[in-house]
C-alpha cells in the first residue's frame, strides 16, 4: 500500500500521524489491550527523577544504584 501526501507540509504529516494514533487506539482495543495504559512511561520519569536527585525519589535512586551495582559484578 502507497501513502500518497498532496503536500508535504504540517497539516498533512498531522493528518498522517493521526491516522496511526486511531490506528493504534482501535487495534488496542481489538485485541482486549489498553493502549492507553504505558507503565513503562511512567517508571521511566520516577527512574529519571531519581537519578536527577529529585526530593521523594530516594528510595528509587537507591534501588536503581543496588541493581546497576549488580550488574557491574556479573
Amino acid at each position: 500500500a502507497n501513502i500518497v501526501f498532496p503536500q508535504i507540509d504540517e497539516f498533512h504529516l498531522g493528518e498522517f500521524i493521526m491516522m496511526y494514533e486511531i490506528q493504534t487506539v482501535f487495534t488496542g482495543k481489538l485485541l482486549h489491550i489498553n493502549p492507553l495504559d504505558q507503565p513503562g512511561v511512567e517508571a521511566g520519569k520516577k527512574a529519571t527523577y531519581a537519578l536527577m536527585g529529585k526530593p521523594g525519589y530516594d528510595k528509587e535512586r537507591e534501588e536503581i544504584q543496588q541493581y546497576l551495582q549488580k550488574l557491574g559484578k556479573k
